[in-house]
């Protein structure tokens, strides 16, 4: 479904009842109650690639908005994996994110994949488990011995 207008929020409710995915495309001025009802919403602004990341903490071309503002979604949803210790897959971590969001895209933050999105912010740690990319917040001892490095 492509379009940013509200009124056609019933609609995608609809077809979600009627157990099909509904995929959304619009603009960013789309209502939250329209990104919301489709399992999955993408942003028309975050289809070119003409926009650039700037330093982190700044807005980008094209309104992109600051990567800070991802942590508590990410937070949030960590929160809400169930995990054996204290890391959990990027790929589950994605797809909490994605359930909880459907407007949620690490290019809405200047960075083309989430694990970009995650290096970019300091705020968790990446870690490659076997095959598997695993993500976590950050402790306090592992952001000193992060300064200890780059002293």
């Amino acid at each position: 479904m492509v379009s940013s207008d509200s009124d056609f929020t019933a609609l995608a409710n609809r077809i979600r009842e009627q157990g099909l995915e509904v995929i959304g495309i619009g603009e960013d001025k789309t209502p939250a109650s329209l990104r919301n009802v489709c399992n999955r919403f993408i942003f028309v602004e975050n289809l070119s690639d003409d926009s650039a990341a700037t330093n982190e903490g700044q807005q980008t071309k094209a309104g992109k908005r600051s990567p800070k503002e991802a942590v508590p979604l990410m937070t949030r949803a960590m929160d809400e994996i169930v995990q054996d210790n204290e890391w959990c897959s990027l790929s589950a971590l994605g797809k909490q994110i994605i359930a909880a969001n459907p407007d949620f895209d690490p290019r809405t933050y200047g960075c083309k994949k989430l694990s970009e999105l995650v290096k970019k912010l300091h705020t968790f740690e990446l870690q490659t488990i076997g095959k598997t990319l695993s993500v976590r917040p950050r402790t306090a001892s592992s952001i000193e011995r992060t300064k200890s490095k780059s002293i």
